[in-house]
């Protein structure tokens, strides 16, 4: 009875430290190989809108573009939401010390002034706002902390929720016998 016991313990424990290894290590690894994948293939098509001639491949705006996507490739190793959180703050604490002129948006304000046509800027907003969606799913998905977290969440709120929308089902329904309740206690609350 004990040698099944140690052995069923051992395989639990294996298996604990296989799933642990799993998501500290390999998911990592599969969220940044795939958040690089989703940039290269931006990163393609805005090269492409190039090519047919819709922004000049020497034109600022492109070049700004496609150089912090190339940084996005480059370092997405380091993307994580424990760094971008400590950027945050850092940031946060050492704004007057940091040159407005090394910040994106100053830099895009710049490169996009005075480009026509219209459609041409909205268009490459709308790279740049992919891009940092992008950026956003990798720091969400790309932590499996946060997504345990984000399950633990939704184990308790889902069934709130549910709970909530039952409740509420159930009051339309009855609508008419909660008016005959909500009656009588207002009849005996006047006493």
């Amino acid at each position: 009875m004990i040698e099944n016991t140690l052995i069923i313990l051992s395989i639990n424990v294996i298996s604990l430290m296989g799933i642990i290894y799993l998501l500290l290590w390999l998911y990592k690894d599969y969220a940044t190989d795939s958040f690089r994948q989703r940039m290269f293939a931006l990163r393609d098509r805005l090269f492409d809108d190039a090519a047919q001639g819709f922004v000049a491949f020497d034109h600022p705006s492109y070049g700004l573009l496609r150089g912090t996507m190339n940084g996005y490739i480059r370092f997405g190793h380091r993307l994580s939401l424990l760094e971008t959180i400590t950027l945050i703050i850092f940031i946060r604490n050492e704004a007057d010390t940091i040159s407005v002129k090394y910040t994106f948006e100053k830099r895009w304000k710049v490169a996009t002034a005075g480009m026509s046509p219209h459609h041409a800027v909205e268009r490459l907003n709308d790279y740049r706002s992919d891009m940092n969606r992008l950026v956003l799913k990798h720091l969400i998905f790309g932590s499996p902390l946060f997504l345990a977290l984000l399950g633990f969440i939704g184990m308790i709120l889902i069934p709130y929720m549910i709970q909530q929308q039952i409740l509420r089902f159930i009051e339309r329904t009855l609508r008419l016998p909660l008016m005959g309740i909500e009656s009588a206690a207002m009849a005996e609350g006047e006493w």
